[in-house]
């Protein structure tokens, strides 16, 4: 608990999660329901598979536009080694994700699961 306290992106975490140090060259974006209607969309570097290192940021919503402004929150130079982005994450990922949340059943604090999720996958 003490880490959750400390986390440093705590402040922001009900809107985003960003580790830039987990881009890689192949990247997937896709969408997820963490709880009742609230969608996130997870952006994973694909060649981490299901491992620690895979998560690269967890966005609120959907929109484009929102996407657009936190994935330019990383410097260009890390931005232009992508080579390949594919709409979809690994299968076995987003199953990662729904059994943690179906584990996690009746919790409240969204910033709290995201941030157990981060520390297994960023």
């Amino acid at each position: 608990m003490i880490d959750f306290l400390d986390w440093e992106q705590l402040s922001h975490a009900n809107d985003c999660i960003l580790f830039e140090e987990n881009l890689g060259s192949h990247f997937g974006l896709d969408e997820t329901a963490l709880s009742q209607g609230e969608l996130y969309m997870v952006l994973t570097n694909k060649e981490k598979k299901v491992r620690k290192g895979a998560l690269v940021a967890m966005i609120k919503g959907t929109r484009n536009e929102t996407v657009r402004q936190i994935l330019e929150k990383m410097p260009f130079r890390k931005r232009n080694k992508v080579l390949e982005m594919t709409f979809d994450i690994a299968e076995s990922f987003n199953a990662k994700i729904k059994a943690f949340r179906v584990s996690f059943r009746g919790v409240r604090n969204i910033i709290f699961f995201v941030f157990r999720l981060s520390k297994i996958y960023a």
